[in-house]
């Protein structure tokens, strides 16, 4: 009861979730995307770890670790494209015997100690495999939910699923270090993840399996109770509203990326690396709780607003931080932070199921998995740079902040156009011109 009245939660509030668990197909349906997500969390330090095993090289684990990103950010969209044509029973059964099977290939190159470009492909080809669950997810829940309300309890529990992964997929790596060791370690977890990616599209699968004519219905005539689905028509995706969020959802994920990649310096400035994890883990525990919380307020004010002052939020949470010197002070502010990104991914999600017309969705939403993985390594890559010029951790946070603030700057610029995105009472739709606009 304390908790929630520290969130300024009402019990009617947290009805909207209890609805969401309701659903035909719900509670199968997060479980598989903390299964299958499990992979976001899990990859990253035991490719790392097992490519320097072999090449004793950073370097070469970077490039092993850039061309995963760059598989996973070019064949997304495509995948996302794949379950709009073809169903996502038929392309996640595909795609799990796909992951399985490329994820068991690096190991085995790894084992081999093959060459070293034999490695850089299978790493690309894990990437390249790893299921498209962002664009089949989003679109069953946008599908599945009745109303606007319980459509963004939905939406926040996706959020809270990404900072459980980010939370749990680390401990789970270190967990096979410390079992295997340093060598085998890296190899079971790469397996694992492996394993869990397929399982998790497996059961994503079998709820698109259940919800299939439902689906179809809704990319005939619309989200369901949409009251105006005329503005739905043509369904084209790539309209110049749908372009610009892109560019600022491209900002947003470097700023996360910067962000993340600023507090490892951090820590590894302040001469005490161990602490990382931990300043990661209070931003994505903060990411939990606020997705709790947006989920519960049902959704308001409208989906475009969330976002713009997200974003802005977001900013000057990263200038804060770069102001700061303390590690508790800095794992309190994370906290307070990951709850803004958690409204912001909230947001997001909303926004993109408006601007993405229904026959198309799955490729809408598909495109921000691909911005997760490319704006988080441009991120990464900026702050690295302004660290290196400035040698001190808070020039990484900066360019978090300029980079969140000038996402949500672009959607103010745009805001002519955006401003009554999700205004309704019931169903997010878009009042504007943009359903004929290019």
């Amino acid at each position: 009861m304390k908790l929630k009245s520290v969130l300024g939660i009402s019990d009617n509030q947290v009805l909207h979730f209890k609805d969401v668990l309701r659903l035909p197909g719900a509670k199968k349906l997060v479980l598989a995307g903390l299964v299958g997500q499990m992979p976001i969390g899990m990859v990253t330090l035991p490719v790392t770890l097992a490519v320097v095993n072999v090449t004793s090289s950073y370097s070469s684990a970077g490039l092993a670790l850039f061309t995963y990103m760059a598989g996973i950010g070019v064949t997304s969209p495509v995948w996302g494209r794949s379950i709009d044509r073809f169903g996502g029973g038929l392309v996640l059964k595909f795609m799990s015997i796909a992951f399985v099977l490329m994820s068991t290939l690096l190991t085995l190159t790894i084992i081999a100690s093959a060459h070293y470009y034999l490695i850089i492909a299978a790493t690309a080809a894990v990437g390249a495999t790893r299921p498209a669950l962002m664009g089949a997810m989003q679109s069953l829940w946008t599908a599945m939910t009745p109303d606007e309300k319980t459509r963004n309890a939905a939406y926040s529990l996706h959020a809270q699923e990404l900072g459980i992964v980010w939370v749990t997929g680390p401990l789970v790596v270190t967990g096979a270090l410390v079992v295997f060791g340093e060598q085998l370690g890296p190899l079971i977890a790469i397996l694992a993840a492996g394993l869990l990616g397929g399982i998790g599209a497996v059961l994503v699968a079998q709820v698109w399996a259940t919800q299939d004519s439902r689906i179809h219905s809704v990319s005939a005539s619309g989200a369901p109770g949409d009251p105006d689905n005329a503005v739905r028509k043509p369904q084209r995706l790539y309209t110049r509203a749908y372009i610009i969020f892109l560019v600022s959802v491209s900002l947003f994920e470097m700023a996360v990326g910067a962000g993340i990649f600023s507090l490892t310096a951090y820590a590894e400035r302040s001469g005490a690396p161990a602490i990382a994890g931990f300043l990661v883990a209070a931003l994505f525990v903060g990411c939990i709780v606020g997705g709790f919380r947006s989920g519960a307020k049902g959704g308001k004010p409208p989906a475009a607003n969330r976002y713009r002052l997200g974003l802005i939020a977001l900013a000057g949470s990263f200038a804060v931080l770069a102001a700061m010197s303390n590690p508790f002070i800095i794992a309190i502010l994370l906290i307070l932070g990951g709850m803004v990104l958690a409204e912001t991914f909230t947001a997001q999600y909303a926004v993109t199921a408006i601007l993405a017309p229904p026959s198309v969705r799955a490729e809408g939403f598909s495109w921000l998995g691909t911005l997760a993985a490319l704006g988080g390594a441009l991120g990464s890559a900026l702050a690295g740079f302004a660290i290196g010029q400035y040698h001190h951790s808070s020039a990484g946070l900066l360019v978090a902040s300029a980079s969140a603030a000038l996402g949500g700057l672009i959607f103010f610029h745009r805001r002519p156009r955006l401003s009554h995105i999700g205004d309704t009472k019931d169903e997010p739709t878009l009042h504007t011109r943009e359903g004929t606009d290019s």
